[in-house]
């Protein structure tokens, strides 16, 4: 399962107040006017839709037909009220409430097959215990979803040992640096899930330290 660790070292090349939305499927260049942001399975008007032939020059290809929801599982974490008051941020927690509602709502996903963790929820302990969770339940033809909204951070010092020089990181509710879960953990946490059907969601205000 080398390729996750590759999946989860892209997705961390962020920058300052860079949001990501991570998609195995193409997305259109352009939409007409009035559809939705295409998400997991693409949307137009707010009703899912099944995917579409892949542009021209996208090298990344549309995902299979979408699982059944007792086939789905996610992790969903929303961080605005940090430990103490200097570092709190605003709407990280209203990212994490909207994308879960719009996993039932819109897409039919099953409230119990997600974990949710909001603001002093999100602790160190609780975010890889819900990966945990996930590892647990997941199969080999099921979707995971993972979603991050709060702070981040990096270093140039190899914080995890892994083979990149460059690493980045979340910051769970302590806010401390003992505490931060750096890409080469997240590799390790999902380096034996089953699934081939992973998608990361990273919204982080991040810096190199």
């Amino acid at each position: 399962m080398r390729w996750k660790t590759l999946f989860v070292a892209l997705l961390f090349a962020i920058t300052i107040s860079l949001n990501m939305f991570v998609f195995v499927q193409a997305q259109p260049s352009a939409q007409k006017r009035g559809d939705l942001p295409l998400g997991l399975y693409g949307t137009s008007r707010g009703k899912p839709s099944k995917p579409g032939k892949p542009l021209k020059g996208i090298a990344t290809g549309n995902v299979s037909e979408p699982p059944p929801a007792s086939d789905r599982w996610a992790v969903i974490i929303g961080i605005s009220d940090y430990a103490g008051d200097e570092y709190d941020l605003e709407f990280c927690d209203d990212d994490a409430l909207d994308f879960y509602n719009a996993l039932i709502n819109v897409y039919g996903w099953s409230s119990s097959h997600i974990n949710l963790l909001i603001d002093g929820q999100a602790k160190k302990t609780n975010i890889l215990g819900a990966i945990d969770w996930m590892r647990t339940n997941e199969g080999s033809g099921d979707e995971v979803v993972f979603f991050y909204s709060g702070h981040g951070s990096g270093s140039l010092r190899n914080a995890d040992n892994d083979p990149e020089r460059k690493d980045e990181c979340i910051i769970p509710w302590e806010i401390e640096s003992g505490y931060y879960i750096w890409d080469g953990d997240l590799s390790e946490e999902f380096s034996d899930f089953e699934s081939a059907r992973i998608f990361f969601y990273f919204d982080v205000a991040t810096q190199v330290v």
